[in-house]
């Protein structure tokens, strides 16, 4: 980013974002945080409590409907594993690293678990 700021069109705050600041400003990247989707589940996959806006989800699926009516949650999450992994790919090409600090479900993550 400290070169050309552009990002990719990603789906989500991790992908979109948080990794290319990271990667733009430190070659060892530690993550937290990102348990992923467990097998059972029917959403995206469950957010903390503390962190997560719950008591509003009701009052942004009736803004955004499009979005929440049409999603296939299997299929979003599916894709944010692959972007993931690519990402983490092009960022080791570079001499990046990157470490799970947590347990997750992310197969690029597990690959990843330090």
């Amino acid at each position: 980013l400290s070169k050309k700021f552009i990002l990719r069109g990603m789906d989500n705050i991790l992908t979109l974002l948080m990794l290319p600041i990271a990667t733009t400003l430190t070659n060892e990247i530690h993550i937290l945080g990102c348990d992923g989707r467990k097998p059972e589940e029917d959403y995206f996959w469950k957010h903390d409590r503390q962190s997560q806006y719950n008591d509003l989800m009701d009052s942004v699926k009736k803004c955004h409907p499009g979005f929440f009516n049409h999603c296939v949650y299997e299929d979003y999450y599916s894709q944010h594993c692959a972007n993931l992994e690519q990402l983490f790919q092009e960022g080791e090409e570079t001499g990046k690293s990157f470490y799970s600090l947590t347990n997750t479900y992310i197969p690029a993550l597990v690959k990843r678990s330090a």
